[in-house]
């Protein structure tokens, strides 16, 4: 997947932005503009704008710091990273071979979800330090949701969905236990298809329970893990 914006480089690595990305940042603005203006009544049309177009922006570099956690391991295990994108379901980072053994596979798959969660325990202890009277202000809102957002990021990217983090781990085990990395791949591969397949058989179920577009969401989700599975096989 290949950057329609470039933004520039970071420690070598062109960083870019996939169209879906902007759909998704704006989205994302929308959304919790709504539910930081629900929630706080109070708060004038200006400080809502202002939170939810800057949590979406501090979600955004979240998102590269996460990404670029992958490339600078790779880096240090002898990897070329071409670019990093970012796209509707997160990021990409586009190595220019695979990783040379099961170990470093491991590594370079793992540190993303490591990062996001550090980022996420970061945050959260911003917003207890802040104490109960800062708490529930703009700074403590959008602390708050990037803290919960970037756990449930590590806790995605950990699923068994190859070519996800999860999946690359999952791989990196079976590579390491099979010896066969070809082997590894099919195996993870077929896992990720069942778990990519159970996102979309649940989230059309969630659509006509009347889950709306949360359902549909999730169906898309594994619609592209079958995609993306396929592809890197």
């Amino acid at each position: 997947m290949h950057s329609h914006i470039s933004l520039g480089k970071l420690f070598g690595i062109r960083i870019g932005i996939h169209a879906s990305w902007l759909l998704i940042a704006f989205l994302i603005a929308f959304s919790l503009g709504s539910s930081f203006h629900l929630q706080h009544p109070e708060w004038s049309y200006a400080t809502v704008a202002v939170s939810a177009i800057l949590t979406a922006i501090l979600f955004f570099v979240c998102l590269i710091l996460h990404e670029l956690a992958h490339s600078l391991v790779a880096q240090s295990k002898g990897l070329e990273v071409k670019e990093i994108t970012l796209f509707a379901l997160g990021g990409v980072s586009q190595m220019a071979e695979e990783p040379k053994s099961a170990g470093s596979e491991f590594q370079v798959a793992v540190v993303g979800p490591l990062t996001s969660a550090f980022i996420g325990a970061v945050c959260l202890v911003a917003v207890h330090l802040l104490g109960s009277g800062l708490r529930h202000s703009p700074v403590g809102e959008v602390l708050s949701w990037l803290g919960i957002i970037n756990f449930g990021l590590a806790a995605f990217n950990l699923l068994p969905g190859y070519p996800m983090d999860g999946g690359r781990v999952l791989r990196a085990l079976l590579w390491w236990k099979t010896k066969d990395t070809v082997r590894a791949t099919r195996l993870a591969v077929v896992i990720s298809n069942g778990v990519a397949s159970a996102f979309i058989v649940i989230g059309i179920y969630l659509f006509f329970r009347g889950a709306g577009i949360g359902g549909l969401w999730l169906a898309f989700i594994g619609w592209f893990l079958l995609q993306a599975a396929r592809e890197s096989l």
